[in-house]
């Protein structure tokens, strides 16, 4: 499965939120902290829930998620999505063919067309001609389209899924079992008959020589004769727009027992599931089944794994791998069950042994693997006791170092995440796999050989290849030539907003210059994850602002030092494009180089490229700022309404300058002999032991408010100076 976009409205941080263009591969959700991302898992989990009565008490929980800024009652979370594997395909069109093949409809339907009885050998032999005529193919309108759950007030949740190969629409109703509604005219004259089933709507679609055919195959008239072929290519044009059709399995009335039918022992085989006696299941199953196989969740709080557990329930399924407790079962039964489980669990030795150089084991602990009887307790509720069954048996996950087998819990977070990851990512095929902050305990190596390991599964044939969903605070899985795979998610307004790279709308050279400075360049990635950007002339201000203003670093505003007067164009291209609040501090002759008085662009060439790359033109000049301290005060104050900031009161000032009359001497002499010309360690050592000096606390007081202007999540620090 891929989705292709999340429209999500009035749900937790989400008031109207789209998020169109989903990479195919490779999605990398950034941003501050609290901007919202977990909580886009959370509206995934939420879809799955609401299809699934198992977890009627998830369901629940996020009935009570409404957005708090608004006053609206519903809840909407639709997904644009693609069925893509052979899988999920063939599952569609085996439920279809199952449904096509139900034998009560059958009975009714031939019943009160013919006057004549089914035949129990003509219906095994039907089954067997739908299973093999009827193809993945011939489903196609079904493969793409919108899923969308809905919570109004006490109504519950509603779901529904539409089908989009064009218009049209083409809508199931998944609230309770599943009734396709198609897009063929009303006729009141059938309506009173049998056209609600999918095996009526097929038969009345036929010609008059076809149903007589299927008729005499049925009932035993041509005991030999072929069926017509059940192509299902035009259903929504079967299909009435009014009266719909169930999509679901009843079999009470029973002339053959369902599991000799072919169709229905494919569709066991296909969901490890067979409804018992007077049991009946729909589309809703299915597309439940769909989403349980396709989304895989992480929590981004690991618990530790489980040791014990009862020996009959060791290798039942399904098994929750989200927050790690069920690790050492998950790795148990893929190490021995099936031959396809166990070529898995190799593929998850491998992948350890990549990401940390070590191997694991997951063995039954000795310790109580003798214990061969249950033991039984009991269990007193109301009205009497009754005995419950206590584990008895315990697996123990180990892996090895240099002082030999070591337990996981004691080998350490980071090894304990690789594992995790390692079981997630290698078993991984088709599907969608939301890894909710997965590098926090990776040492920076294995960060990097998480990304490989990820851009690799996302990068398999169609059919094969994951989606996936990183959400991370970890600059090393921000793929710098893969920029356009990367969404920045933050407060606006007081609701969740992404912003993406639309690269048709870049210039290759620009999206060029972006991957550049991200290649190797950690800080620069960094302001993905900010709630605001510094940019920095020189190191100087790098070294001395946090120290002076620590309020900065607290509030999650990067500060990054560009290296030079004319270097600010190329991450402010960055930040531009992720609208992301920034301000620059820069020299005098950041805003008037007199170096380049009598050349093409002139004293004001720095500010041109700055303004350019926002696309605002240069500002009228009042007079010469190079000459006149006036006039460059004035020029200074009009460049701040841009966030073009500067502590030099001419041109030919610096920051050092600005400040070195602020500090004592013998202070600055010792922080020169010390550190040389490592400015960040001079400067640090200055502030150190200097307090602010006044016009700097002054400056950063007006650039926090003009971050605050451009939407940044920040706080005005105290107007009494730096806290």
């Amino acid at each position: 499965m891929q989705i292709h976009a999340i429209h999500i409205d009035h749900f937790l941080s989400f008031d109207e939120f789209v998020w169109e263009g989903l990479d195919p591969h490779l999605n990398v959700i950034v941003g501050p902290n609290g901007a919202g991302k977990t909580n886009l898992f959370r509206a995934l989990q939420a879809v799955r829930d609401a299809l699934s009565p198992e977890r009627a008490l998830a369901t629940v929980r996020w009935a009570d998620a409404r957005h708090q800024g608004t006053d609206a009652d519903t809840i909407t979370i639709a997904l644009d999505l693609q069925f893509t594997t052979a899988w999920e395909q063939g599952l569609l069109c085996t439920f279809l063919a199952t449904v096509l093949c139900d034998q009560q409809v059958i009975q009714q339907t031939i019943t009160t067309a013919t006057n004549r009885n089914l035949d129990s050998n003509s219906l095994r032999r039907f089954a067997a001609w739908v299973q093999e005529q009827l193809h993945p193919k011939d489903i196609f309108w079904l493969f793409s389209g919108r899923l969308v759950v809905t919570h109004v007030g006490r109504e519950g949740w509603q779901c529904q899924y539409e089908a989009r190969p064009g218009k049209p629409l083409v809508r199931l109703d998944l609230t309770s079992g599943g009734t396709l509604v198609g897009h063929a005219e009303h006729n009141p004259q059938t309506s009173m008959q049998n056209w609600g089933t999918l095996f009526a709507a097929w038969r009345n679609s036929l010609t008059e020589r076809e149903r007589e055919q299927l008729d005499n195959g049925l009932t035993g008239a041509s005991p030999e004769g072929e069926f017509p072929v059940p192509n299902l290519s035009r259903l929504p044009d079967w299909v009435s727009s009014q009266q719909g059709v169930a999509l679901q399995i009843e079999d009470q009335m029973r002339i053959v027992d369902p599991t000799t039918l072919a169709t229905r022992r494919a569709l066991t085989l296909a969901t490890q599931v067979s409804p018992g006696p007077q049991e009946s299941f729909g589309m809703r199953f299915i597309f439940r089944h769909l989403l349980d196989q396709a989304l895989v969740f992480t929590d981004n709080v690991r618990l530790l794994p489980q040791r014990t557990f009862i020996a009959r329930d060791l290798l039942t399924q399904p098994l929750d791998l989200s927050n790690g407790k069920e690790l050492a079962r998950f790795l148990f039964c893929k190490k021995n069950r099936n031959p396809r489980d166990r070529k898995q669990y190799t593929a998850i030795w491998k992948l350890f042994d990549r990401m940390t150089g070590r191997e694991f084991d997951v063995v039954l602990d000795p310790a109580n693997s003798g214990e061969s009887q249950p033991r039984l307790t009991a269990s007193f509720q109301q009205g009497g006791s009754q005995p419950e069954q206590q584990p008895d048996i315990s697996l123990k996950l180990v892996t090895s170092g240099r002082w030999g087998d070591i337990p996981l819990e004691f080998s350490g977070a980071g090894i304990a995440e690789a594992l995790f990851l390692s079981a997630v990512l290698a078993g991984s095929s088709g599907q969608v796999v939301l890894l909710d902050e997965p590098a926090l305990n990776l040492h920076p190596t294995m960060q990097a050989t998480l990304l490989t390991e990820i851009l690799t599964r996302a990068h398999q044939p169609e059919g094969e290849r994951s989606q996936f969903l990183v959400n991370t605070h970890t600059p090393t899985l921000v793929p710098p030539d893969a920029i356009d795979c990367v969404s920045r998610f933050t407060i606006q307004d007081g609701h969740t907003i992404c912003q993406s790279l639309n690269v048709g709308d870049i210039d290759p050279g620009v999206l060029d210059d972006l991957r550049k400075l991200l290649r190797g360049n950690l800080a620069a990635r960094a302001f993905l994850f900010s709630s605001a950007v510094l940019l920095l002339e020189g190191e100087t201000e790098l070294g001395a602002l946090p120290v002076w203003y620590p309020d900065l670093v607290r509030q999650d505003i990067a500060l990054y030092a560009v290296g030079g007067k004319g270097e600010f164009a190329s991450p402010l291209k960055l930040i531009q494009h992720f609208n992301i609040p920034w301000a620059i501090v820069g020299d005098g002759e950041v805003l008037w180089d007199q170096h380049q008085r009598g050349r093409s662009h002139g004293p004001q060439d720095h500010i041109r490229a700055i303004l350019a790359v926002c696309n605002l033109c240069l500002l009228p000049i009042p007079g010469d700022p190079g000459s006149d301290a006036q006039v460059f005060a004035q020029w200074r104050q009009n460049l701040e309404a841009y966030g073009i900031f500067t502590l030099a009161s001419g041109a030919i000032e610096g920051f050092e300058e600005a400040v070195r009359t602020e500090i004592r001497r013998d202070l600055w002499t010792d922080a020169e002999t010390k550190f040389g010309k490592n400015k960040v360690a001079m400067s640090r050592f200055i502030a150190e032991r200097c307090p602010c000096p006044e016009k700097v606390a002054e400056l950063i007081r007006r650039i926090m408010h003009h971050l605050l202007e451009q939407g940044a999540d920040i706080r005005i620090p105290s107007e009494d100076g730096p806290t």
